[in-house]
Formats: structure tokens, C-alpha cells, sequence
């Protein structure tokens, strides 16, 4: 059975983590401590037979679940949980997108901005507007602040 494509009822941020569920063929990992908390561990060892104090030896151990398996018990897809991505989609701002695209090439242009190269020999050199050089150096503190949020997002560009 599919993964329901309701985002509302599901409670998933956004169509593209729903995306990168539908991909996942071998299941979803969930914590035993958030099966417990939802209240769906009872149902899970009913239909699948299993122990039901194996929950309780490690809370924050994780079990891959078959997606038919969620669809039984109803669970319910939680973005705090399930999410792959180091922050919601919502909050980054347009500027950031273009960073979460361009992530080597601007990391590379930071790192000769800061050994002193001239912004045209750097632009020449990747191709690009000396304007766009001149972009990045202006953010590049705030580019550093979030570059490991912009590196967490960089096994998701299909999907972005």
C-alpha cells in the first residue's frame, strides 16, 4: 500500500520529503521511543509478532519498518522525525537557495577570496558574473554560519 499523498493529514513539511519517503523501498527507521510516544508499538507487535519488551531494552535504538506495515497501523509521518533535511524548507531564505545549489562552487570561491585572489580571476576562473563572486564575499559570514545546514541539504538536490 502507498504512502498516503495527503500532506495535511500526514503531517509532512513539504511534498518533497514525501518524495524521498517513496523512494525508501526497505522501510522507514523510527526510533522505538517514538512508536511508544505515538502509541502505535501495541499495534505494530500485534501485526508483526513481535516482542513487545524489545521497545523497552533501547528507547533510542531504531527499527526499519516496511511501508505496508506503517500503512496497517496508521502511522502518522512526523517532520521532526522523518525529515532528512537539516531544516524545514520554509525557513531558508531565496538567497539560500541559490547557495544550497552552488555550494561547491561558492565554498571554493570563499576559500580564494580569503587567500587574497582578485574577484575577477576568481569569476574568470568557475565561469561565472564577477557580480556573483562579489555576492558571495558580501554573505560570506553568513554563508559560514549555516555552511553545515547548506552541506545537509546536498544529498537532496534531485529533490529540491
Amino acid at each position: 500500500m502507498p504512502i498516503v499523498a495527503d500532506i495535511e493529514q500526514q503531517n509532512i513539511c513539504c511534498e518533497k520529503v514525501l518524495n524521498i519517503l517513496k523512494q525508501n523501498q526497505d522501510g522507514i527507521p523510527i526510533t522505538y521511543r517514538s512508536m511508544i510516544k505515538t502509541r502505535q508499538w501495541d499495534n505494530y507487535c500485534k501485526i508483526t509478532g513481535a516482542n513487545y519488551d524489545q521497545a523497552f531494552q533501547d528507547l533510542d535504538s531504531k527499527i526499519t519498518i516496511p511501508q505496508d506495515i506503517l500503512s496497517q497501523i496508521g502511522y502518522k509521518y512526523q517532520c521532526t522525525e522523518l525529515c532528512p533535511f537539516p531544516c524545514c524548507l520554509d525557513d531558508l531564505k531565496c538567497w539560500e537557495w541559490d547557495l544550497i545549489k552552488n555550494l561547491r562552487v561558492i565554498e571554493d570561491v570563499c576559500s580564494w577570496l580569503q587567500v587574497g585572489m582578485r574577484q575577477d580571476k576568481i569569476a574568470a576562473w568557475h565561469g561565472i558574473k564577477v557580480e556573483e563572486v562579489r555576492k558571495w564575499n558580501a554573505k560570506k559570514t553568513r554563508i559560514a554560519d549555516k555552511i553545515d545546514i547548506y552541506k545537509g541539504f546536498q544529498d537532496y538536490l534531485d529533490f529540491i
